[in-house]
């Protein structure tokens, strides 16, 4: 009878561990979650981002951390739903501390990104719903790089849960002159000039005394002022969200005014402030001209020196030193030089106008000074 007991007992003992294990397995694997939160919208008025797309940029953020039980978001738009609850609005403490009772929430996170003076401004809050006090704050300034909000979720939720952050990205986001990556390159701020150029240059030196010349003298007899009508075409190849350096090709013809047909292009490496719209470039000059060759020699009667070219009659370049001039009697060829310009890009709506100055240095002092303006739109 007493071996009949004692099997009995053992046999008790080893059903209530089996019930106990169970039920302990059960519980842990019902929710290991020690708090409810609930998420709402980001306040993304100014910055112009959905405010509910970035509420749920968090969500998913915080749901990477596993340390809360999230209340789902259609049941959050179940319970807005029923109570009638202004939640479009809802961004302040009291606010946020009512929907979170209602949620049966025990903390809350809402937060704000807004764009202010170039910059974006982001900020998370944690509410702590039964003591109605905020637990904490975060704020950080980003550049203004819209379509990076996503990556400034991932920093401000780390940030608000002390999470180590990558310095890297950080960096990327934070800091304006920071290398150019595919984080900070703001390119719907690029101010960009591809457009059309028309505007005027002037010769100076030996080269303008010749322009003015009779034609019997290899001048053109007029005033060197032309006009110059062109199109800038443009490739940014490095950006900092500030500067940018770029590329230019810039065809133009020049003195149409005056029935000539002069072509030139130019290739300028140029730097460019998106802020200011100052900007600096220099490059080649290529530009096809009359030229001929000839000598000076020493004219008694006139007392000055005098151009003899290879198409006048008393030509003898015998013990000359022969050199190649502006010539409106020589053939066409190409000639190289230097352009240095400097500019400013005045703003109007969408309305961008390029104005510049430059001067292509020349021998004898004959350099080429000019003026010039355009225009674009800014997509």
């Amino acid at each position: 009878m007493k071996n009949v007991l004692n099997l009995r007992f053992t046999v008790l003992m080893i059903l209530l561990s089996i019930i106990s294990l169970n039920t302990a397995t059960s519980q842990s694997t019902t929710s290991h979650y020690n708090e409810a939160l609930g998420i709402l919208h980001i306040d993304t008025r100014t910055l112009g981002e959905d405010p509910i797309q970035v509420g749920n940029l968090v969500r998913a953020e915080i749901e990477k951390l596993d340390k809360y039980e999230l209340i789902d978001k259609y049941d959050i738009e179940d319970v807005i739903t029923q109570n009638n609850f202004d939640y479009e609005e809802c961004f302040g403490a009291r606010c946020v501390r009512e929907l979170g009772k209602l949620l049966d929430a025990d903390k809350m996170v809402t937060g704000s990104a807004e764009l202010i003076e170039n910059k974006i401004i982001y900020t998370l809050k944690l509410h702590d719903v039964i003591s109605g006090k905020m637990i904490r704050s975060e704020t950080m300034e980003f550049l203004n790089i819209k379509h990076q909000v996503r990556v400034m979720t991932h920093v401000m939720v780390k940030e608000l849960y002390d999470q180590p952050q990558d310095k890297a990205i950080l960096d990327q986001l934070t800091i304006q002159d920071e290398f150019e990556t595919s984080l900070n390159v703001p390119e719907q701020d690029v101010l960009a000039l591809n457009g059309p150029r028309v505007g005027v240059s002037y010769l100076l030196g030996e080269s303008g005394k010749v322009f003015g010349s009779p034609l019997n003298e290899g001048g053109y007899d007029a005033i060197p002022l032309f006009t110059t009508i062109g199109y800038q075409f443009e490739w940014k190849y490095l950006n900092t969200g500030n500067m940018q350096a770029l590329v230019e090709f810039l065809p133009t013809l020049t003195g149409v005014d005056k029935g000539l047909f002069i072509p030139s292009l130019t290739i300028l490496n140029g730097l460019r402030s998106n802020v200011t719209g100052l900007e600096i470039a220099i490059g080649p000059n290529f530009t096809y001209s009359k030229t001929a060759k000839g000598y000076y020699k020493d004219d008694t009667i006139l007392d000055q020196e005098v151009w003899v070219s290879e198409y006048d009659a008393e030509y003898d370049p015998t013990d000359q030193s022969e050199v190649s001039r502006l010539d409106s009697r020589g053939n066409t060829r190409l000639k190289g030089g230097l352009l240095i310009g400097i500019g400013k890009t005045f703003r109007s709506g969408k309305l961008n106008i390029p104005l510049n100055i430059y001067i292509i240095p020349g021998r004898n002092n004959s350099h080429r000074v000019g003026f010039s303006a355009g225009f674009n739109i800014a997509r």
